[in-house]
């Protein structure tokens, strides 16, 4: 399999000065457009869209150095002036026509390559928790997703909560497993690209309905292929209900962002919940984690 999805790096690597049909690629790693971009995604982390641009503005500023006309290296590379500027600009930070000057400093993206590593050595010890149906209750807002750096949208939420909230919100969870603030995402937009939008809650687990002001999501999941990311572990699907059955694995490396929303530091020692890709991390002092894969959820105001 690694073979063919290296070789659809090999096509778009070969054709970086040509139009790149998704289709070929799709046709090479024997799969679907839509399935080919967002397994590649998860694999580069970052879209593909995202990764041609930048192959593209890495070769193209060696053009320039090169002593290419810069029209003429927006045109081999398919761009408008106009876009070629933004697209070199969004990758190196300065104009084409300034990276021609002595000590300007140019970004690269490099080439990617797929490999395969297993790791299993050490032992991992699960437990299955059954909980009853509940809500996530709390403050709500439609934010972009980021794949680097800070999502300043989501600091300046946080700094919007009014003092006291995450108080309030503890009064209402009464589920023993989930006692803390959970970051909840939700409502993605089917492609996941860097910048699209998403649901981002501030919120609790209880089995009572939101009290008057207060934001609410209740959702269904099916509980998919659980596995640990570090050993490639893999658990039966069992359809079930959000509450019903979580996965619970213990213990997992350190927490990453596996959203990709760049949550604020202050925040890094509480649970996360992302029931757009169905997972919910818990940093707690065991290092836990919950994993599910999602259906369509409701989630809104009450």
């Amino acid at each position: 399999m690694l073979e063919r999805w290296n070789a659809a790096l090999d096509y778009i690597e070969n054709n970086l000065d040509r139009e790149i049909d998704p289709i070929e690629l799709a046709r090479i790693t024997l799969t679907s457009e839509y399935h080919f971009r967002r397994v590649f995604s998860a694999l580069a982390g970052m879209p593909l869209s995202h990764y041609i641009r930048q192959r593209r503005m890495t070769l193209a500023a060696a053009d320039i150095l090169d002593g290419q006309n810069i029209l003429d290296v927006a045109g081999k590379y398919g761009y408008t002036a106009d876009a070629f500027t933004r697209a070199f600009r969004d990758l190196h930070g300065i104009t084409p026509s300034r990276a021609r000057r002595p000590g300007t400093t140019l970004r690269s993206r490099q080439a990617v390559t797929f490999h395969l590593t297993i790791e299993g050595r050490s032992t991992m010890r699960n437990r299955i928790t059954e909980l009853p149906a509940f809500h996530i209750v709390g403050k709500t807002t439609r934010i972009p997703l980021r794949f680097h750096g800070e999502n300043t949208a989501m600091t300046e939420f946080h700094r919007s909560l009014t003092p006291g909230t995450g108080k309030k919100l503890r009064e209402f969870a009464d589920l023993a497993e989930l006692p803390d603030i959970l970051f909840v995402s939700d409502g993605f937009e089917p492609e996941r690209e860097d910048g699209s939008l998403f649901d981002y809650y501030f919120a609790v687990a209880t089995t009572s309905p939101a009290p008057p002001g207060w934001d609410t999501c209740r959702s269904r999941i099916d509980m998919g292929s659980v596995r640990d990311e570090q050993r490639h572990r893999t658990r039966p699907r069992t359809p079930t209900t959000l509450g019903r059955r979580l996965q619970r694995m213990v213990p997992v490396q350190p927490l990453r962002n596996n959203s990709g929303t760049g949550n604020p530091d202050r925040h890094r020692n509480l649970p996360r919940l992302d029931l757009g890709s169905g997972r919910a991390l818990d940093s707690s002092p065991t290092n836990s984690i919950i994993v599910a894969d999602p259906i369509p959820s409701r989630c809104g105001s009450p």
